[in-house]
């Protein structure tokens, strides 16, 4: 007799050869700990694929908190789309200059490269950076640029210069390239402005984070109450309902903690919502932002209802170990601690859609 299950996300039947993924609470990619919260039999193959190209990887290598993967040494060997984030120079006559993060296996460090671009030096002696593909033509360069002079144009070191001119002669602009001497990059440190983007793929992310967690203490016949059909679409459809199922709080889950000061671990947390019928569960990665991921809004199921709900647990990436929070004098290791704007990693603009 064939053993069927359900899939939590799709909630179609299936037999035991479509579960053959195990699904992490908290993705590997931030980090793999002794005993780890798994969902077995609880989440098919298909979606766990799907969710994991659509969603995972962006949050692990296209996040504010994707960053930190390296930088508090959780993934020594990195990847970055460069998509949500954008870098630039933030101080000096190069101020501007667009720039982007990849991983040098050579070096097993991250480097931060110049993209491909041309720096046109304005009046005031700054220059101001256009990308090949967005280049102006010539009559606008002429006008707005000083091109004649000495040091009017600079093509930051590691451009292709062959490419830089060719992308100049598309736009019939003609003059003597020169780039700005004894300009090395090396291994010198520079202020960089980062610009983080959380959209609804960081969000859907986050939100499967948290659903994920009450799922893998509650049974699943109970997670697959109608209730909790607005999280399940949003998540694995990206379809949003006429109220705001995540937000972005600054403040730490924990309440010891200042934003200027706090311990580089994962929280999750499930508890019921002020208004005493919705559930919530708040989600930090890294301990920085705190994502709140409203995951039934007015919960009056007339069955049998949730009953674990109410506790959190930090997961602790450098120890690999999983600790439930709120216990009697549990003591949260002091661990490595993040500074917000520190150079090059924390984002100092955060634009939230």
């Amino acid at each position: 007799m064939t053993c069927m299950k359900k899939c939590i996300y799709c909630l179609e039947n299936e037999d035991t050869t479509g579960f053959t993924s195990r699904e992490h609470v908290l993705p590997q990619s931030f980090g793999k700990f002794k005993a780890n919260m798994t969902l077995v039999d609880k989440v098919c193959h298909k979606c766990n694929q799907k969710l994991g190209n659509e969603l995972e990887i962006y949050l692990a290598r296209d996040s504010y908190e994707g960053m930190s993967r390296y930088k508090l040494k959780v993934n020594e060997n990195p990847r970055f789309k460069n998509l949500r984030l954008s870098i630039s120079l933030a101080g000096g006559y190069l101020k501007g200059m667009l720039l982007y993060i990849t991983y040098d296996r050579n070096t097993n460090k991250l480097v931060i490269l110049p993209k491909n671009q041309i720096g046109f030096r304005r009046k005031d002696g700054f220059y101001e950076f256009f990308l090949f593909d967005n280049l102006p033509n010539n009559e606008f360069l002429n006008k707005n640029y000083l091109l004649n002079h000495e040091k009017g144009l600079f093509i930051p070191p590691g451009v292709d210069q062959g490419e830089a001119e060719r992308a100049l002669s598309l736009r019939n602009v003609r003059f003597k390239v020169s780039q700005i001497e004894n300009l090395d990059f090396g291994d010198q440190e520079f202020l960089c402005e980062i610009n983080g983007v959380i959209d609804k793929t960081i969000y859907r992310a986050i939100a499967k984070i948290g659903f994920n967690y009450l799922a893998y203490f509650n049974n699943s016949d109970l997670i697959f109450q109608d209730e909790f059909n607005v999280i399940r679409n949003f998540i694995l459809k990206g379809k949003e309902p006429s109220y705001s199922l995540v937000r972005v709080d600054s403040q730490s889950i924990l309440a010891d903690e200042k934003i200027s000061s706090r311990r580089s671990m994962h929280i999750i947390t499930v508890n019921w919502a002020g208004d005493g019928s919705s559930i919530l569960a708040k989600v930090s990665l890294f301990n920085q932002l705190t994502y709140c991921v409203c995951l039934s809004k007015n919960y009056h199921h007339t069955g049998k209802k949730l009953e674990k709900i109410g506790f959190g647990h930090y997961f602790d990436p450098h120890s690999k170990t999983i600790e439930k929070l709120g216990s009697t004098n549990i003591i949260i290791p002091k661990v490595e601690i993040i500074k917000p704007n520190e150079l090059l990693w924390i984002p100092k603009k955060i634009k939230i859609f």
